[in-house]
């Protein structure tokens, strides 16, 4: 297996419990904007403040305006740092809920011109002195409180828009959906009032698939990682688990079969070559939707009883499948002479991986 980093776009479904709904097919939300509360408590006189996340934590980059010397760094009554003799050109505050705990700075020294990296904390009452060494443990310290508290549950049956973006796709004869995740911290996967899958270990899930019987998810396959490891995981729904007989889902190490027994084509399907040059909506071979800022970006999945067996982009050769692959998905971002692809392809029932290719001099090479 090999998986890593999406892109979105998605398509209706049914509304029965358990079955898909939010399943769409429209321009996924715009970036939203983080709170300007936070950035309004430093001196806008003195920095720009750029409002992030990084690792879950909130923080602040601050970048001194021109022509403006800094002698200090205040954030709302507090004073985070000051220094007559020197100037602070930049600096970053990590945030602790609603106010910086930690602050690294870049000076220099009015005397000597000497630039050199100040590191700050809070004790609870002051802001004192730090090293980084200590910068680096507070820090981790920091990082692994959001990371325990902003974990977050995917739906199968209703997708939050905010955390993925489902797509309705066809693999080879078996209805599916893919969640493409817009947040690395997906640590619960359920479907309906059902757990599917509960990270261990500190794994999150970067990848789903969810293979479809009568619109409801039978089998699902989960890309999951954590920091030492990165593995598929398969989990296939009962009528009947454990001793008591319940309905649920349950573990296992591959479902090739069982996957293929949820084709809803018997035919073999009817191969076809995408051209990338000449993509249009209403063909019958392929579902389009456009997505990304002016729907300049593609998303084609094959419809039920067809198959990309070949991708073209005018008369330029991007990719031919070989035995036993199905492509599923084909995100394309064109860029006027330049352009990107990424497949998403699956084999001989069990296993997964991303192709991607990029448009270099007139011809699209392997990534």
């Amino acid at each position: 297996m090999c998986l890593a980093g999406l892109c979105y776009c998605g398509d209706d479904a049914g509304d029965a419990k358990g079955t898909l709904k939010g399943v769409e097919k429209q321009n996924p939300p715009g970036p939203t904007d983080p709170s300007s509360s936070l950035a309004s408590k430093v001196d806008s006189t003195l920095f720009n403040v750029l409002c992030s996340v990084e690792d879950n934590v909130k923080v602040l980059k601050l970048t001194a305006k021109e022509g403006v010397t800094a002698k200090s760094i205040t954030y709302g009554s507090d004073v985070v740092w000051e220094d007559k003799k020197k100037s602070c050109s930049s600096a970053v505050l990590y945030m602790d809920g609603e106010k910086p705990t930690l602050a690294v700075l870049v000076t220099r020294d009015d005397k000597n011109n000497k630039q050199s990296k100040v590191y700050r904390y809070h004790d609870g009452k002051q802001w004192k002195d730090g090293n980084e060494n200590k910068h680096k443990k507070k820090l981790e310290e920091l990082k692994k409180k959001y990371e325990l508290t902003n974990l977050i549950t995917l739906s199968l049956s209703e997708p939050d828009p905010s955390i993925c973006r489902a797509v309705e796709t066809n693999v080879g004869g078996i209805p599916a959906v893919v969640y493409l995740l817009k947040s690395k911290k997906v640590n619960t996967i359920v479907n309906g009032d059902k757990d599917v899958w509960k990270g261990e270990e500190g794994e999150k899930c970067f990848y789903c698939v969810a293979f479809l019987k009568e619109n409801k998810p039978r089998i699902v396959a989960v890309g999951a990682e954590s920091s030492a490891r990165k593995l598929l995981k398969y989990y296939k729904y009962k009528d009947k688990t454990g001793c008591r007989g319940k309905p649920g889902w349950s573990s296992a190490t591959s479902c090739a079969q069982e996957i293929n027994a949820l084709k809803t084509h018997k035919d073999p399907p009817k191969k076809f070559t995408l051209d990338l040059s000449s993509l249009k909506e209403d063909d019958e071979r392929f579902e389009l939707v456009k997505c990304g800022r002016d729907d300049v970006n593609r998303l084609v999945t094959p419809q039920p009883g067809h198959l990309i067996e070949r991708i073209v982009d005018g008369n330029l050769e991007v990719w031919t499948a070989s035995d036993n692959q199905v492509c599923y998905l084909c995100e394309y971002y064109p860029k006027s002479a330049s352009g990107k692809v990424k497949l998403h392809i699956m084999k001989n029932k069990d296993s997964f991986s991303f192709i991607r290719f990029q448009k270099v001099d007139d011809k699209w090479k392997k990534k």
